[in-house]
């Protein structure tokens, strides 16, 4: 399947271990999740990678909303068409 076809989502996330299955779960349509986290040290990552998300680690750039600014992980997708939640709104 070419890129073109495909939808990768990410999540911003930081330290969102008790929302982080919710979220990931939500995108269950998606081609490719990614889990964009910038240090959490709550088992979070964890927890992505065991349903099945991928995660990255950002560095800088942080975002005290957020935890790191959203555009960073849209250049990592494999995908043309991307869509993005935060785990803390879940929008």
């Amino acid at each position: 399947m070419s890129s073109q076809n495909r939808v990768s989502a990410y999540i911003i996330a930081f330290n969102e271990a008790e929302k982080i299955v919710a979220a990931v779960r939500s995108l269950g349509w998606a081609d490719e999740i990614i889990v964009a986290d910038s240090g959490s040290t709550d088992g979070m990552i964890g927890i992505a990678e065991a349903l099945g998300a991928q995660t990255q680690l950002f560095h800088g750039e942080v975002d005290s909303a957020f935890g790191l600014v959203p555009e960073l992980p849209a250049a990592s997708t494999i995908s043309e068409w991307r869509d993005e939640i935060h785990a803390r709104t879940g929008s």
